[in-house]
């Protein structure tokens, strides 16, 4: 006769190493949206800091964060917070 395990017994408490890692994670990575695309991003984090983990020229572009125009002076003192929703506007020249 076959018997069947009865996986509701084996269930342990969380692990609190493994639940202290992952609180680690959520704090130390923050999900945000930037151009419409949900990123997960290493925080703390600036406006620059963001910008220049996406490869982009500071000079050569405009900031929305959270319907608000970041000042580009203010690019590097100004936090990205987990939730924001950031909109980067490239300049084309041309006629």
């Amino acid at each position: 006769m076959h018997r069947f395990r009865d996986h509701t017994r084996d269930r342990r408490a969380p692990n609190r190493q493994h639940t202290a890692c992952r609180e680690k994670w959520r704090m130390k990575f923050m999900e945000i949206t930037v151009n419409g695309e949900t990123r997960q991003v290493e925080g703390p984090l600036t406006v620059e800091g963001l910008l220049q983990s996406l490869g982009i020229t500071a000079g050569s572009v405009a900031v929305e964060q959270n319907l608000a125009i970041v000042n580009r002076e203010a690019y590097s003192q100004t936090p990205v917070q987990a939730g924001d929703v950031i909109e980067i506007i490239r300049f084309v020249g041309g006629g």
